[in-house]
């Protein structure tokens, strides 16, 4: 194992360790059997950062397999690469989008994207050392990009450890039926701080292999 991979693991092991002791009610799905490489968030190269967010657009409001369909074509029909960047959709039109089964707001708000990152190269390189309120802020004034769509960016690209997408389904979902005594999503994830990424990903997983039920 490379030492960064060993890094992480032990890092993983901490968080849910942690986890464990805060929350009885998340414990039962924190065990220490857990694929945990899937578990702590990794900070990816600014390069694939492009692709990443416009796959998170095109994911929006969708079921996980519904999205990766969608992306899929995508890619497909525009003869894209898994890492494609702004410049490899410099001639692409609205249309094309659509095209694809993209809604007309996604599709104007990769094409915003395309346009903003032509222009500013450096931009998600800009973005990296902000904290997460500014991190989100940021993200949240690009057109089409709400709270959730940053917050799943800033886990699944920037790396971010104690981010929560409060209004993700499948957490909301899955929480309410864990038999918290709390209505309120937000409190309930306080007590996983500083590592509320790593919950979410617990909780996110449990509900698929259908723990959570």
């Amino acid at each position: 194992m490379k030492m960064e991979q060993f890094k992480q693991s032990e890092e993983t092991l901490i968080a849910l360790k942690s986890l464990r002791k805060k929350d009885k009610i998340l414990a039962k799905y924190a065990s220490s059997d857990l694929n945990i490489k899937d578990l702590m968030p990794v900070k990816k190269e600014n390069n694939l950062a492009f692709s990443k967010l416009t796959e998170i657009i095109i994911g929006q409001q969708l079921s996980g397999s519904a999205a990766d369909k969608i992306y899929s074509r995508f890619k497909d029909t525009l003869n894209l690469k898994h890492n494609f960047r702004a410049e490899n959709l410099k001639s692409l039109t609205q249309l094309q989008i659509r095209n694809c089964g993209i809604s007309n707001s996604k599709a104007k708000s990769i094409l915003a994207l395309r346009d903003k990152i032509i222009l500013e190269d450096d931009f998600f390189d800009e973005l990296e050392n902000y904290s997460d309120s500014t991190l989100e802020l940021e993200l949240t004034k690009l057109k089409g990009i709400g709270s959730w769509t940053a917050k799943i960016f800033m886990m699944s690209h920037y790396g971010r450890l104690d981010i929560f997408p409060e209004t993700d389904g499948t957490l909301v979902k899955a929480i309410s039926l864990m038999n918290y005594n709390d209505d309120s999503l937000i409190s309930i994830s306080e007590k996983w701080t500083p590592y509320r990424t790593i919950a979410s990903r617990i909780i996110w997983n449990s509900y698929d292999l259908g723990l959570i039920k």
